[in-house]
């Protein structure tokens, strides 16, 4: 009788184990395969045209000039790409200076824009600061 009742409760454990191992195995393809079919369905990234704010150039900025109000616009468009370092806002580059001249209907980035610091010559040289004395006097 033993032997008959331990291979009962032994097929009981292992059937239980089969029960909870299938279960399981279930709900893990289940789940796999619904988040697998939504991501299949959802856009790609950069794929769709999204809507952005962006700052179009009105009027011609010549090379070496400041961005003034009058020039620029916030504008929402819809665009396929767009730069990285667009901006989205005017007064990120009111009264910036512009590398190069910036034709109407286009848009204004940071790499258009002397960065900050460099603009109107304010930066010197490696030979002035060589010209220049140091502390106490030595050069």
């Amino acid at each position: 009788m033993t032997s008959s009742n331990s291979s009962k409760q032994l097929l009981v454990i292992l059937g239980s184990l089969a029960i909870f191992l299938g279960s399981i195995g279930l709900g893990y393809f289940w789940g796999f395969s619904s988040t697998w079919a939504h991501f299949k369905k959802q856009p790609l990234i950069g794929k769709e045209p999204i809507t952005l704010q962006l700052v179009k150039v009105v009027r011609d900025i010549p090379a070496s000039g400041k961005v003034e109000f009058e020039n620029v616009e916030e504008v929402r468009v819809k665009m396929p790409q767009v730069y990285a370092d667009s901006l989205g806002f005017a007064s990120e580059c009111m009264g910036r200076q512009v590398k190069w001249t910036l034709r109407k209907g286009g848009y204004v980035s940071r790499h258009d824009l002397v960065p900050v610091g460099k603009a109107d010559g304010n930066l010197r040289s490696a030979q002035d600061d060589e010209s220049q004395p140091k502390a106490g006097g030595v050069r």
